[in-house]
């Protein structure tokens, strides 16, 4: 990849004379790949290139998660995400796993230098579109998004139109190639047809491309959220709130128990995204289908596999643990009340196991504006009176609000 990253530089060299002479790197264009290495190259890679996108400003704290949750692996913080490389089933455990992923992006082939538009198609002749995408005839043209900065190919609709005039020449070429194999068309590129292309993105960084299919999107969306309030929080930003405070923490260390309260809960998000972590659930599950699960290429055998890999290792301490979560709109608290009896109905259990019982306290109440305005006042005293005895305790003591 250093190689191909290097076309978009220029080298400066001396000469005998010792005068300083700008030459531009060779451009490395993609060789045509044969019919039969196109359709057995996407079986041989075995390493995955991935961006996984989060909300602005959690990136690093989606890269430490990525880290903590031992995802086998290659991960490094960039602006609106983390790049993520590793083997085939780091996209299956991200989506399985990750609290501050929203999407995963899969790159297609390698980054690749383009200043031409005849470049730039075959480039997008050459990558393996049979591994992600349905090249039936029923087939729809995948959606495409287009990003190009400090590039000379900069016009996104003439850009968009080469990629569906890509798509449908390698549709033609690949009924041609399979029409008289159909047991070969199954397994290689087939699958099934009613299933919708998935995006495709292509970044156009100075005249560096990048393109990428949507493998997995909407891992915000948790599978217990159902009744949703007025200014609802995303899933993300409120797990990101709890791994922020040190409430696993002072669970390993604290012997009479701790509390959590969140006086403004709304629909109980950052509540429920507490009991989730504290209980070790996985946000994500295998019931929702993905865009990965219809690539031609994917193993479901393989997934189930790593599905059942998965463990749900509660905190040592969960039964020290206290969730309250307050509102002073009744509507807002039955929504919360709802979310918390959906979430204990789909986490996991063994089977056979029909308990509903959490081994931590969770309650949801209402609290009317006098209350409310009491309990701010509460916590602004306890807030100065903190500050004020910290300012005169000795040095290497710790003070915990």
């Amino acid at each position: 990849r250093s190689k191909q990253l290097a076309q978009a530089f220029c080298l400066w060299f001396r000469d005998g004379d010792g005068r300083r002479r700008k030459v531009r790197a060779p451009l490395l264009c993609a060789q045509p790949m044969s019919k039969a290495a196109r359709i057995l190259a996407p079986h041989t890679v075995a390493v995955k290139r991935l961006f996984v996108r989060t909300s602005g400003g959690l990136e690093k704290l989606l890269e430490r998660e990525l880290q903590s949750l031992q995802i086998p692996g290659a991960f490094e913080a960039v602006d609106g995400g983390v790049t993520a490389e590793g083997p085939e089933d780091i996209l299956w455990r991200i989506a399985l796993r990750s609290r501050l992923a929203e999407s995963v992006r899969l790159e297609i082939g390698d980054p690749f230098h383009v200043t031409r538009e005849g470049a730039f198609l075959g480039n997008l002749h050459s990558m393996p579109w049979e591994a992600y995408y349905q090249l039936t005839p029923a087939a729809q043209p995948p959606r495409v998004s287009i990003h190009t900065s400090n590039s000379r190919l900069y016009h996104q609709n003439m850009l968009k139109e080469k990629v569906r005039q890509v798509f449908e020449a390698k549709r033609q070429e690949f009924a041609k190639t399979l029409a008289d194999d159909d047991d070969r068309a199954t397994a290689v590129g087939g699958g099934d047809p009613e299933a919708p292309s998935p995006p495709m993105h292509v970044q156009l960084q100075y005249d560096q491309c990048i393109v990428g299919v949507m493998a997995a999107q909407n891992l915000c969306r948790r599978r217990y959220r159902k009744a949703v309030g007025t200014l609802p929080l995303r899933e993300t930003c409120a797990a990101a709130v709890v791994l922020k405070t040190p409430m696993l923490k002072l669970l390993s260390e604290t012997t009479d128990g701790i509390s959590v309260w969140d006086p403004f809960c709304r629909s109980g998000t950052i509540i429920t995204e507490a009991l989730g972590i504290a209980l070790g659930h996985p946000p994500g599950g295998p019931q929702g289908l993905q865009p990965f699960a219809h690539f031609p290429t994917h193993s479901r055998d393989r997934y189930e596999q790593v599905v059942a890999s998965l463990r749900v290792m509660p905190h040592e301490n969960v039964e020290r643990l206290t969730l309250v979560g307050t509102d002073a709109d009744p509507t807002e608290v039955d929504a919360a009340q709802r979310n918390l009896h959906r979430f204990v109905r789909r986490m996991p259990r063994p089977v056979g196991d029909d308990s509903t019982e959490l081994p931590c306290t969770v309650s949801f109440f209402s609290l009317t504006h006098a209350a409310c305005g009491q309990a701010r006042e509460k916590l602004s005293y306890c807030h100065e009176h903190t500050l004020r005895r910290g300012s005169r305790e000795r040095p290497g003591e710790e003070v915990v609000p």
